[in-house]
This record gives structure tokens, C-alpha cells and sequence, in this order.
């Protein structure tokens, strides 16, 4: 991300962490303000990973986000996904062409990491779709 001023500017940069005990202790009742941050941390967090991942981390990183935001969870490791989430969600998500997409997924359906029924998507193994996400098995 680059950022250009036009004039003269002054950024500051608080730690989040600090933010929130602040806000706890002068207004513990700001929940307004303490969501909002949470939900603008995670929003530049997701900008951030899905600028400086690799296309496969990025479609994986999407559906661990879609798991972890409507994910359901029916049996100790598999999750359901609502069924809205399809290959083109997954792909626009990703920043991803869905053909790619479709590549991605269909080895993750070969490692039994993930099903596809017609009632949506199922994560069989969480664990392993995490270890994914973090290159450990690219």
C-alpha cells in the first residue's frame, strides 16, 4: 500500500491493543467504537494478506474467512458452509479467476479437505485447510 500526501501530513500510529484498553477504561461502555475498531483491524488485516499472498493462499485464506464469519460447525471438524458460498463467491473473494479457483479446489476435494454437496460446501478437516493457509503444504 503506498500513501501520498498532497501537503503536509501527520500520521500517528497506535498499536490497537492500546486503543481498546483505552477506550475500556475511560468509556467501558463504548461498545460502538470498540466494534468498530475490531471490524477496521480486520478489515486492513484481510487488505494486507490477501496484497502479499500467493493466488493458492489467497483462495484458501477466503474459505477459512468464509468458514470462520457463516461457517457452522455440525461434527467435531467439519463445518458447513451456507449456500451462497460457490465457486464464484470463492473466486471474487480471492481476487482469483474462477477457473483457478476451481483448480485450488479440486485439490483441496482430493485431500479430502473439503466436499461439495448440493446443499453447499463442508469442510472435512479444518485442521489441515488451516495448514494450507499458512504454505506449510504447498
Amino acid at each position: 500500500m503506498v500513501a501520498t500526501a498532497l501537503e503536509k501530513a501527520q500520521c500517528l500510529r497506535i498499536e490497537s491493543e492500546f486503543l481498546k484498553k483505552v477506550i475500556a477504561l475511560e468509556d467501558p461502555h463504548n461498545h460502538v467504537a470498540l466494534q468498530y475498531l475490531i471490524q477496521v483491524s480486520r478489515r486492513f488485516y484481510s487488505s494486507l494478506a490477501l496484497i502479499s499472498l500467493s493466488s493458492k493462499q489467497r483462495v484458501v485464506y477466503t474459505l477459512i474467512e468464509l468458514v470462520d464469519i457463516f461457517g457452522r460447525h455440525t461434527k467435531a471438524s467439519i463445518i458447513e458452509l451456507p449456500s451462497f458460498v460457490n465457486y464464484e463467491t470463492i473466486a471474487e473473494f480471492a481476487r482469483c479467476s474462477r477457473s483457478y479457483t476451481v483448480s485450488v479446489l479440486t485439490t483441496l476435494r482430493k485431500q479430502n479437505v473439503i466436499s461439495s454437496k448440493k446443499s453447499g460446501w463442508v469442510v472435512l478437516n479444518e485442521k489441515r485447510l488451516r495448514e494450507e493457509d499458512h504454505g506449510q503444504n504447498n
